[in-house]
C-alpha cells in the first residue's frame, strides 16, 4: 500500500513527487500501513534516491528498537494531526467525526483495536477487524461459528487484491460497522449538544 499523508497530498496537486510504500516482512507491498513490517520511500524526482527499513527480522536495514520507538511516536503525532486537520479545515464526512475529539477518540480506538484511520479519517480494518467481520458474514450467510483468530490465520494467505476487494463488499462493510457501533456502546450518549444549539 502507498501511503498518502497531507503533504504528499498537497504535492500529488503539482505531480507525483515519491512512492511511499509498507512492506512485508519479505519487501512484497503490504496492503494495509497496520500490517507493515517496513516501509519503502522512493523519489520520483531524483532516480537511485530511495531508502528501506524493516522493524523486524534479522536482515538488513533492520532498525534498532530505539529507532522504531521515535519513528513510532513521530509518525503517532503526525496521523494524530492529520486527524485535527481533517475537521479543522471542514473536511468532514457524513457520519465521520465532526469535531477534533471525536477524530482523536476514532483515530486512537482504532489504533487500540488494531486498525489503521486514514489521513481523512477513515478506518481501515486491520486483519483482526476483517476477519471478525468476515466471521459474522459467514454465519448470517450459513449458521456457522468461526475462530476469528482462524480466519485471520486464512486472511494472511490471502494476497493484497483479494483482502482489498473484500473490505469493499457491502456485506463486509456492513459487518464492519455492526462491530464498530458495538465497540462504542453508550459512549458520548450522554453528551450536552448546548454549545450547537443554534442550528
Amino acid at each position: 500500500m502507498t501511503d498518502e499523508t497531507t503533504s504528499e497530498a498537497t504535492a500529488t496537486k503539482r505531480g507525483k513527487v515519491s512512492d511511499r510504500i509498507y512492506l512485508l516482512a519479505d519487501g512484497s507491498e503490504a496492503d494495509s500501513p497496520i500490517e507493515a513490517k517496513g516501509a519503502k520511500y522512493v523519489s520520483m524526482t531524483e532516480p537511485g534516491a530511495e531508502v528501506e527499513a524493516y522493524f523486524e527480522g534479522d536482515g538488513p536495514n533492520v532498525l534498532p528498537v530505539e529507532a522504531i520507538h521515535g519513528l513510532a511516536a513521530f509518525g503517532f503525532l503526525t496521523l494524530a494531526g492529520n486527524q485535527t486537520n481533517t475537521v479543522r479545515n471542514g473536511d468532514v464526512k457524513e457520519g465521520g467525526p465532526q469535531t477534533e475529539k471525536e477524530a482523536l477518540d476514532k483515530f486512537i480506538g482504532n489504533l487500540l483495536a488494531g486498525n489503521w484511520t486514514s489521513v481523512r479519517g477513515e478506518t481501515e480494518p486491520g486483519i483482526t477487524l476483517l476477519a471478525e467481520a468476515v466471521a459474522r458474514a459467514k454465519k448470517a450467510e450459513d449458521g456457522k461459528d468461526r475462530e476469528v483468530r482462524a480466519v485471520a490465520e486464512w486472511l494472511k494467505t490471502q494476497d493484497k487484491e483479494f483482502k482489498k476487494k473484500l473490505r469493499q463488499r457491502t456485506v463486509i462493510k456492513r459487518a464492519i460497522l455492526d462491530i464498530q457501533r458495538e465497540k462504542l456502546g453508550d459512549k458520548g450518549a450522554d453528551e450536552d449538544l448546548g454549545d450547537i444549539a443554534g442550528i
